[in-house]
């Protein structure tokens, strides 16, 4: 019998929500199928080294505040996938993470400088999580940083600690990269 790996994974449904856990699987590949098998497109995937990494990373001040908000928004009506990708300050610390799309995202590609993905629609809005100060975001062509998403273009908010939020609007492309 082969060992098996215990894999934290965020992944997309179908409906555009994300969700995170944790599954066994003998390789990576196993796990990624594992994950279409329910229906679910992976777009972060790695082995657990420590029951540490399935943990979440967040101080109980910060857990406490971001429920009470959590709570506000979901009583105002808006759906949980939105009312989490309105809090990226929330998402987990020095970590790059796709939070929402107004698109269902089909590819997430993280690497330690750089965020790359593909959205069905090629125009969509985006809210991200990232570790590095974003350089330059390119839609099919270089796209302008700016103070509004009233046009096509990005925003960025220090988060603090080196990380920070981007927001990006896309109206041509499905393809987008962020590069720090």
């Amino acid at each position: 019998m082969s060992a098996t790996t215990r894999y934290a994974y965020r992944a997309a449904r179908a409906d555009g929500a994300f969700e995170n856990g944790v599954l066994a699987a003998e390789s990576r590949d196993a796990a990624l199928r594992a994950l279409a098998a329910q229906g679910l497109w992976a777009v972060d995937l790695n082995a657990a080294r420590s029951d540490d990494d399935l943990r979440a990373r967040l101080s109980s001040a910060d857990l406490a505040l971001g429920l009470r908000v959590l709570a506000t928004l979901l009583e105002s009506g808006l759906p949980v996938s939105k009312a989490l990708a309105a809090m990226p300050e929330l998402a987990p610390r020095r970590q790059n993470h796709l939070l929402g799309s107004t698109s269902v995202v089909q590819s997430v590609t993280y690497s330690r400088g750089s965020v790359a993905y593909r959205t069905f629609d090629a125009d969509s809005t985006e809210v991200l999580r990232v570790r590095f100060r974003p350089r330059g975001v390119t839609a099919g062509a270089a796209l302008s940083q700016r103070d509004d998403l009233t046009a096509e273009g990005y925003a960025v908010q220090p988060l603090g600690g080196g990380d920070y939020a981007v927001r990006i609007r896309h109206d041509h492309s499905r393809l987008t990269r962020i590069n720090g």
